[in-house]
């Protein structure tokens, strides 16, 4: 089965540290409930974050309508 969204990402974290995270193109989800993220965090469509840390965000939204 092919995927309905291409280019999608799903990226939840709940601990750790990453430097960055690059979503690109794509209806992207993010979940963030813990961790450091210690760079920037892109190009994202839909972010939800209840704790952690992020450097900078830079959201990007998708022209797509939904």
């Amino acid at each position: 089965m092919s995927d309905p969204t291409p280019n999608a990402d799903d990226f939840a974290m709940t601990e750790g540290q990453i430097a960055s995270l690059a979503q690109g193109d794509g209806r992207d989800t993010f979940l963030m409930t813990g961790g450091t993220i210690s760079g920037a965090f892109e190009d994202g469509d839909v972010a939800q974050m209840t704790g952690g840390t992020v450097g900078r965000v830079d959201l990007k939204l998708d022209s797509e309508t939904a």
